[in-house]
Formats: structure tokens, C-alpha cells, sequence
């Protein structure tokens, strides 16, 4: 089986990164603290996993491209951490308005470099 092309994955990245940020902007800040689907996980719990795993990727990609060692976390203490700090997300200094949150994905050709 081949990998898919680099295009497609760009393409999807990009896709489900819209459908989250559209998802998101239709949520009242209230409702991040409800269930998600995962037993024991509120919305905003998830939202910080995620965003920590962006940032965690973030880093592999960057060794990838420089071969600088970075892992995706310092340390699993320093995950925990992150993802503590991330739960109140989003931050009432952020707000909700249109500031809060990028309007789409980036693009593929600054998101990838």
C-alpha cells in the first residue's frame, strides 16, 4: 500500500482543521465544559489534548526538517502540564469574538516548512 500524497494529506489536514474552527465558532464558551464523547472528558479537555499534540507535532516536524533532536515533549511531566495549562482554553482575555480563533487552516504552503 502507498502513502498517500503529500498534497492529500495537506488537503485533509486542512480540511478537518476548518471543520473544527467552524464547529467551534458555533459553541457558546458554556458548552466547552460539557461531555465529549470520551467518559470523563469535557470539551475543553479534549480542545487542550489537542492543541498540546498540535504543538507536540510541531516539534517532530521541526527535527524532520533541521535534524535537531526535539522530541514532542520535554518530559511526560511537562505534557501534563501543558495540557493543565491548556484546559481553560479558551482564555477570557482571548475572548470568543473573531480574534479568538484563525479563520481557516493555514495554508499549505506556510504550514508545512
Amino acid at each position: 500500500m502507498r502513502a498517500p500524497a503529500l498534497g492529500a494529506v495537506r488537503g485533509w489536514v486542512g480540511h478537518g482543521t476548518d471543520l473544527l474552527l467552524r464547529t467551534l465558532r458555533t459553541l457558546p464558551d458554556a458548552d466547552l465544559d460539557g461531555p465529549s464523547a470520551l467518559p470523563g472528558w469535557t470539551r475543553r479537555y479534549l480542545l487542550a489534548h489537542l492543541v498540546a499534540n498540535a504543538d507536540a507535532l510541531r516539534n517532530l516536524a521541526a527535527w524532520a526538517r533541521t535534524g535537531v533532536e526535539t522530541p514532542m515533549y520535554a518530559s511526560p511531566a511537562q505534557r501534563e502540564r501543558d495540557i493543565a495549562t491548556g484546559a481553560p482554553w479558551p482564555r477570557p482575555s482571548r475572548g470568543r469574538g473573531s480574534s479568538a480563533l484563525p479563520t481557516s487552516s493555514p495554508s499549505p504552503s506556510t504550514s508545512m516548512r
